[in-house]
């Protein structure tokens, strides 16, 4: 008998899955629908803003020198409004009133605030001033035409809308979202919002998945429960191969009825099966299609927590990948409020709850029970604690990485 080759670790899967999957292609996007989309090219400024040199007050305009000795007396010759710039040039003696976001008129040098004077007519008394250029912004103090604003590879805030905007941009080059296909193996299966038999149960992997594709950045294809026949898996592989990933869940295990990893054994599009952690041991990744036309498929357990957990690490990588992110998961370190026990040779993720205390450390508290069939138990986790392979036991107090489950997923 052959002997099965050793389970891979996290790392290298991840590395597998990112390299294989296909980078998505640039599209162009209007600003308003930026928001969540992934950059496909850096965003250089167009603009320096502010453009020219504006008040950061209310109050005057004025030249250093006329204000030497104090009370000084100036002759307000003007009016300087946001959108309506004073055009002529501030003379000795003179000053111009000036409002909040309203550009200096030639020769400003300092912005007296309103409440230091004393206004009759035309004539202002000045009776303290600010040091010579307070509460000017200089023209480009935020950014200056040709400054890189943000990198490609960035994922689009509404912030970042905001300065793309600033920066002279109606529109983007955005990563198109890759496009998911969803399939979800198993005879007992039922979609949610019909009352299972007593043989069945709800398909709730799949409606998590179209979630966590969401979340993530991507589109659903389709998303649909395929039963345990090898004539029906090949119809849905067929029609999920114009998606640019699939991804199943369930018949990925060694059993008779998993039709997943029997069927990617017997040929040649299966690059991996099997990692070396807890959950999500029978994880697989492939291709399936005919010359270059070839689209990847990653299968996952069928345990919903085993689909959840490899969800969170695997799909992600693979669709972050795609958009031009890091594919590898982002860890965070708190401190563990309970015991742990020493660790096996697979790659553990527990799931639990974290929360800062007053001082702003995190702590991680983990679940009592954590078998991968225990779906309200993943559901209320804030993070998963990653314990390493062969990890000694952590007492309660030791830093151990924890990864934050994203908002929404």
């Amino acid at each position: 008998m052959t002997a099965r080759p050793p389970l891979l670790p996290v790392t290298e899967a991840i590395a597998r899955i990112a390299a294989a999957v296909p980078a998505m292609p640039a599209e162009t996007v209007a600003i308003a629908d930026l928001n969540g989309r992934s950059l496909a090219a850096p965003i250089t400024a167009r603009t320096s803003h502010p453009p020219a040199d504006v008040s950061a007050m209310d109050g005057y305009a004025a030249r250093a020198d006329d204000l030497a000795s104090l009370p000084a007396r100036l002759r307000m010759i003007g009016e300087s409004a946001a959108g309506h710039p004073f055009p002529g040039r501030i003379g000795p003696g003179e000053c111009v009133r000036i409002f909040t976001g309203a550009h200096c008129p030639a020769g400003t040098e300092m912005i007296i605030l309103q409440e230091d004077t004393k206004a009759e007519g035309e004539d202002i008394t000045v009776y303290e001033t600010p040091a010579r250029g307070r509460f000017i912004r200089n023209a480009g103090n935020d950014f200056a035409k040709g400054d890189t604003l943000i990198e490609a590879g960035s994922k689009i805030t509404a912030r970042n809308v905001a300065l793309i905007g600033s920066a002279g941009y109606g529109s983007a080059e955005v990563r198109k979202r890759p496009l998911v296909a969803i399939l979800s193996t198993g005879d007992e299966l039922v979609e949610p919002g019909i009352v299972p038999k007593d043989n069945q149960i709800v398909s709730s992997n799949g409606i998590f998945l179209e979630n966590l594709v969401r979340v993530l950045g991507g589109e659903t294809l389709s998303s649909r429960i395929v039963r345990d026949d090898p004539a029906a898996l090949e119809d849905a592989l067929d029609e999920a191969s114009a998606a640019d990933l699939i991804v199943t869940s369930g018949g990925a295990s060694v059993g008779k009825h998993d039709g997943i990893a029997n069927r990617m054994q017997t040929s040649r599009d299966l690059d991996f099966w099997r990692i070396a952690m807890r959950p999500g041991k029978p994880l697989l990744f492939g291709t399936i299609g005919d010359g270059e036309s070839r689209t990847p498929l990653l299968g996952l357990p069928g345990n919903p927590v085993s689909t959840g957990v490899c969800g969170i690490i695997f799909v992600a990588a693979a669709l972050n990948a795609m958009l031009g992110h890091d594919p590898l998961p982002q860890y965070r370190h708190a401190v563990l409020d309970g015991d742990l026990p020493e660790n096996d040779g697979r790659q553990d993720f527990l799931r639990a709850r974290v929360y800062q205390n007053d001082s702003g450390q995190l702590h991680a508290d983990a679940f009592p029970k954590q078998d991968s069939g225990m779906l309200a138990v993943f559901a209320h986790a804030d993070a998963l604690i990653m314990r390493p392979v062969r990890a000694p036991a952590a007492a309660r107090g030791s830093i151990v990485p924890v990864l934050p489950i994203p908002a929404g997923i």
